[in-house]
């Protein structure tokens, strides 16, 4: 199966096949890994190749390596091919006269219109690439060049005539960039294990990191698990030059909420998510969609077999026990003729998983539907190379149980921070008291409080019984809540504020951190249109009552949307990506979590507090799980990469 469907803008509410198309094999389109070292010493070329290979399995297409050993510079790259698959789109690639050179992962949809652009102002083009496009746009623009590109992307370049190295992630985070520096020092690569596979880099923990993980569950923002390591942020660039290192955004979401009319704003949203779907359909090579039966990925299934001229293959995930959305995946599949497959995932699965989860996602990560993600990227790569997904959508339309309840709850406020928490703290400790405190603690008159007790894995309280005697000397200073405070915003309406926090923090760092991991570990392509940063600054315009409306969520989204979704879709409740956690530790990971933790290498390192995990285990109800379950991830991970007791891949 082929698609050419050229990006321009659907103004046809029909959602015609637009007529202008993409010819095949006239344009390169890839998705890889990069990797890169900016040094005052020497650059080996042994190391970079391992640190390159390090993810092959983002590329196994295709690999390149350049260096500068007196420039102490290298840059590699590891290709998955996706449109035009010859050896044109080979990387590093050159401008012209080779003074600039760039290592690029993502996809520029907007890429011919640029590269007409280009040529008109005299740029000349050896391929077909758009990766050659970032280079041009970088030579006519500058840095500011990032602004004009409409996509997802990370991309390194170096400037050989200013001596730069720029580095730049697209606006939604969709693809990484790690870096480590040291001062001397910069490398950088799409995944953390790419570093790791430098073996002079030193592996120490990030105490703080940690903390962040086990209040969150993942590490944040531009944090890593390991010291002078971070995540280049999401609408982030980064310069180095002279030894000097600076970061700076270049672009910001403006919720200004000035979009009020149910009519035009379902107008609005209708036409960019149509052409979101068709700019992100461009390839070579088979193409498919995660079909999980709710709104937003019926939705991007809906329109891919609209804009489609054969038909769309589509894979979801089903369980072997507890309630599952596999049957509203075949209704979707049903109604809009695709050609659906479906993977049943059980205990042992998830059991099975637990080593790769920890190779997969090189810092501790908690979010247990990554089980069924890593199974579903597997499930498609046997058919497609490429996926579309309906990742965002809950972000960008306020889709999440949380926004709704936060709305709820701020109704109700009762008097007095400090003594809802003093009681709250006085009531969880006695007999059958935990499950009051649960209730109680949400009735708070700050927000964002009440945000992180919705979503928020380990509080201040549990962290100080969990922690060992380094970990809770470093809790003693530390704010837990200092994230959401860093991007809540109190000038904007609460629900908007709320969405704003999950698209600065959730998004970036667990949701598409799950999904860029385990379809890349299957070396598939995952593309989200909801995520387009043209639909996203529209979403944003929305007032919050066309958000949540009656109490329904995505209220204007499922509207814009109407005639599209079968019935029972268009009404049902959100549900998650959620395997059946609960049921899955009665039948055995309670037992294996026992096992693992109380003999593990956390407990033996002094990392956390051996008395409250026996006590955890042993006292099981459905909302200790999740804690349970972040601690177990924490185990295999730091396993895996700091005790280095699992050093084989688990790739398979």
């Amino acid at each position: 199966m082929v698609f050419y469907v050229g990006p321009q803008a659907i103004r046809d509410e029909t959602a015609q096949i637009p007529s202008s198309r993409y010819s095949s094999g006239r344009a390169q389109i890839l998705m890889c890994g990069i990797v890169g070292i900016v040094s005052k010493g020497p650059v080996e070329q042994e190391t970079l190749a391992r640190m390159r290979d390090a993810i092959s399995h983002r590329g196994p297409d295709d690999a390149g390596l350049k260096v500068w050993p007196e420039q102490g510079v290298g840059l590699a790259n590891r290709r998955l091919s996706i449109i035009d698959l010859s050896k044109q789109g080979h990387q590093p690639m050159a401008n012209e006269d080779g003074s600039i050179w760039i290592t690029f992962n993502g996809e520029i949809y907007n890429f011919k219109q640029l590269r007409t652009q280009l040529e008109e102002l005299g740029h000349r083009f050896s391929s077909t690439s758009d990766t050659e496009v970032v280079i041009h746009t970088y030579e006519e623009w500058g840095e500011s060049g990032v602004e004009r590109l409409r996509g997802m992307f990370a991309y390194a370049i170096w400037d050989s005539r200013e001596h730069r190295l720029l580095l730049v992630r697209d606006r939604l985070g969709i693809k990484p960039i790690y870096y480590y520096f040291d001062g001397h020092r910069l490398a950088f690569a799409s995944e953390l294990k790419a570093i790791l596979a430098d073996q002079t880099i030193p592996r120490k923990l990030d105490h703080d990191a940690l903390l962040d993980y086990l209040t969150y569950g993942y590490v944040p923002f531009d944090r890593c698990i390991f010291q002078n390591m971070h995540k280049l942020p999401a609408a982030h660039m980064l310069t180095y030059k002279e030894g000097r290192l600076s970061v700076r955004e270049y672009w910001e979401v403006n919720p200004d909420q000035s979009l009020s009319s149910p009519r035009e704003a379902a107008g609005v949203i209708r036409e960019c998510v149509a052409d979101a779907v068709s700019s992100h359909m461009v390839a070579d090579v088979p193409v498919g969609v995660f079909l999980s039966g709710g709104v937003d990925s019926s939705a991007v299934t809906g329109w891919m077999t609209r804009l489609s001229r054969d038909p769309v293959r589509s894979i979801s995930i089903n369980f072997d026990e507890g309630e599952s959305e596999a049957a509203y995946a075949r209704l979707a599949a049903k109604k809009f003729g695709t050609e659906h497959r479906e993977r049943t995932i059980s205990l042992g699965d998830a059991q099975a998983a637990l080593r790769k989860l920890a190779w997969v996602y090189d810092e501790p990560f908690y979010d247990a539907s990554a089980v069924p993600t890593l199974y579903l990227a597997e499930a498609a790569r046997s058919e497609v190379k490429v996926a579309l997904s309906g990742d965002g959508g809950d972000e960008v339309f306020a889709g999440y149980t949380w926004h709704k309840r936060s709305a709820q709850l701020s109704q109700f406020k009762l008097p007095g921070q400090q003594w809802v928490r003093s009681i709250v703290q006085k009531v969880r400790g006695l007999p059958f008291g935990a499950r009051s405190a649960v209730l109680l603690k949400y009735f708070t008159d700050d927000d964002v409080i009440r945000h992180f007790r919705l979503i928020g894995i380990y509080d201040d309280w549990e962290l100080a019984r969990l922690l060992g005697a380094k970990g809770r000397k470093i809790h003693r200073g530390r704010d837990y809540l200092w994230l959401f405070k860093k991007f809540f915003r109190s000038d904007l309406p609460l629900l908007t504020a709320l969405q704003l926090v999950d698209l600065k923090t959730y998004l970036p760092d667990d949701i598409l951190v799950k999904v860029d991991r385990a379809s890349m570990a299957a070396s598939l392509e995952v593309r989200p249109p909801l995520l387009d940063h043209l639909l996203v600054e529209q979403a944003f315009r929305l007032a919050p009552e066309l958000q949540i409306n009656s109490g329904e969520t995505k209220w204007i989204f499922r509207e814009a949307m109407r005639d599209m979704l079968p019935v029972a879709i268009y009404g049902r409740r959100k549900k998650g990506f959620s395997p059946p956690m609960t049921a899955w530790f009665k039948r055995g990971l309670w037992n294996l979590a026992r096992d693992e933790l109380l003999n593990g290498c956390c407990v033996q390192e002094g990392i956390i507090e051996p008395s409250f995990v026996e006590w955890m285990v042993n006292n099981v109800t459905e909302r200790r799980w999740a804690k349970v379950w972040s601690l177990l991830m924490l185990e295999f991970w730091y396993r895996r990469w700091v005790a280095r007791l699992d050093e084989d891949p688990v790739r398979a």
